[in-house]
């Protein structure tokens, strides 16, 4: 039925048993693939954007939508990083550790062009930091490795070592041999008429020049300002104008600014290579003038040789002037405060005068008191309390750890009585002046002292009253106190150190009055070796023990 119905629709029926073949049947077109498609706008091979969906690829389009900017053919993922504030490489970093022109960077808080090398970064270049590392304070912009060192106990250059090169100075003025008694050659000093940030105002530059060591000490303030005096810097010149000082570095200590009420000294250091005072010779400074001077400072860079002395006896402050008028107290010695006046009381550490309070004195037998500074002084004496009292003995000052320098005070003078007696009313001693060295090696053969000076014995008016039995009621002066010694070295060979205070003029015959002994001075001791023994050892201590007088109150190492 089936064969019927297909001939009967005028189908050829396949005969039996045929098989059909593909080459029998139509051949089909490939399938459409669609594909996202982005916009390469730049033709970096990079694409961005939305996209379009097709089979086949659209002009100026690629596969891909990786680039981060396709307004720049520099920028995309294929693109070198570089420093330049972009992120060149669009992978989500700008300037990142792999870029080109990457390197350490450091910070530079203080802005001195040296960075912190504990905060290193291989990093590109930033705004506040800087490519050379070794700042070892970038807390304070004087301190780098391409600042000056300044004699401070402070490392300014970062090489690990305080001071190096000008503890001991540079050697610029040569070696002196000294064969004959002369104050040192080099040394001078000038008062500081005002300070401030321009530098130091003095009256003369011509003793200064470029690359000279100066040392600046606030010798003198008056009362109630007296918080600064001692105090001291080491400086370097700089730079000298009409009558101004600039060093490299401003001074670090605080001082008073005005000449009325503060006595600044401005001394010029010799920077030796070695210094010989040969057998016999005595060495000196000139004394302190009321402005200026009774210090005597020395920096060498080898070897300090003393077969002979340093002698600033009596260097220091004044003592009070011979009394010559009758029925007077005498005059308190000088100290950190300045002159002193007729008075019994102590001008600080100056010895107050022999007499009563008042300058008038109608029976006045009485001593000057003692200048005092390492310690207080000894009162002056009296022949009867109805005719006056001895002078105040002068207080101790300064700084006992001796950060300070300062000068010996002097003695006051003796009270003088009515001229039917006749006689002079001794004056005070001078205190000791101050001996400041530094060298790696002193051999101190000779030695060193800063002693005060003895008040002078009351006199009658002529000579053959003198001590004769003649009953002069004036006073005698007291001593003046002793000064400063400061050594700082690596190898020291000490004798004697003496800061020793002056004696009170004696009280003679008759009525004449003793005046008070000046205290002793301060001695300072910075040394690796003593007399070949540790500073550390008891032989150490026991050689510096013996050689000062006092005791030495600071002995340590050198600082480094």
């Amino acid at each position: 039925m089936l064969s019927f119905l297909l001939a009967c629709a005028g189908v050829d029926e396949p005969a039996p048993d045929s098989v059909s073949t593909d080459e029998d049947r139509p051949v089909a077109a490939d399938p459409c693939i669609v594909r996202t498609w982005f916009a390469d706008q730049d033709d970096d091979g990079y694409g961005a954007g939305d996209g379009v969906d097709t089979c086949q690829r659209p002009a100026g389009h690629v596969g891909n939508a990786l680039d981060c900017d396709d307004a720049d053919a520099f920028i995309s993922p294929g693109a070198l990083e570089e420093c330049d504030g972009i992120d060149n490489d669009c992978n989500g970093q700008v300037d990142g550790d792999d870029a080109y022109g990457a390197d350490w960077w450091y910070p530079d808080l203080d802005q001195d062009d040296f960075g912190d090398p504990d905060w290193g970064e291989l990093r590109c270049p930033i705004d506040g930091w800087v490519e050379r590392e070794g700042d070892c304070d970038d807390g304070d912009p004087s301190i780098s490795p391409d600042a000056v060192e300044v004699l401070d106990s402070i490392d300014q250059d970062c090489d690990g070592v305080a001071d190096d090169g000008l503890r001991y100075g540079s050697g610029v003025d040569g070696s002196f041999t000294i064969s004959s008694d002369q104050e040192l050659p080099g040394l001078s000093c000038e008062p500081v008429v005002f300070l401030d940030d321009a530098g130091l105002q003095v009256e003369d530059t011509a003793a200064f020049s470029v690359g000279d060591r100066l040392l600046l000490v606030e010798q003198q303030a008056r009362v109630g300002d007296s918080a600064t005096v001692g105090q001291l810097d080491w400086l370097t010149v700089g730079v000298i104008e009409e009558g101004l000082v600039v060093p490299l570095d401003p001074p670090v200590a605080l001082y008073g600014v005005s000449a009325d009420v503060h006595r600044l000294a401005l001394y010029r250091v010799p920077q030796l290579t070695d210094l010989t005072v040969e057998e016999g010779v005595t060495v000196t400074a000139s004394p302190w003038d009321g402005a200026c001077g009774g210090v005597l400072p020395v920096l060498a860079t080898g070897v300090i040789a003393l077969d002979g002395d340093l002698d600033m006896t009596s260097a220091g402050f004044s003592g009070g002037p011979p009394n010559t008028t009758w029925e007077s107290t005498g005059v308190a010695g000088e100290s950190w405060s300045g002159r002193g006046t007729a008075g019994n009381a102590a001008n600080g550490g100056g010895g107050g005068g022999g007499g009563i309070g008042a300058s008038a004195c109608p029976d006045c037998e009485s001593s000057g008191g003692g200048g005092g500074f390492g310690l207080d002084a000894a009162d002056g004496q009296r022949s009867d309390p109805a005719w006056g009292d001895g002078g105040q003995g002068g207080v101790e000052y300064g700084n006992i750890t001796l950060d300070e320098l300062n000068l010996g005070s002097g003695g006051g003078a003796g009270a003088l009585d009515i001229d039917t007696e006749g006689g002079v009313g001794g004056g005070g001693g001078a205190g000791g002046g101050a001996i400041l060295i530094q060298a790696p090696a002193v051999l101190a053969v000779g030695a060193l002292t800063v002693d005060g000076e003895a008040g002078e014995v009351a006199c009658a008016g002529t000579e053959d009253w003198c001590f004769s039995g003649y009953d002069s009621e004036a006073g005698s002066g007291g001593g003046g106190s002793g000064g400063t010694i400061w050594i700082d070295t690596e190898l020291l060979v000490v004798t004697a150190l003496h800061a020793r205070g002056g004696d009170g003029g004696d009280g003679g015959d008759g009525s004449i009055s003793a005046g008070g002994d000046g205290a002793v001075g301060r001695i300072r001791v910075q040394a690796g070796t003593v007399n070949g023994a540790d500073v550390d050892s008891d032989a150490g201590q026991d050689a510096l023990n013996g050689a000062c007088v006092p005791d030495p109150g600071r002995v340590e190492r050198p600082a480094d």
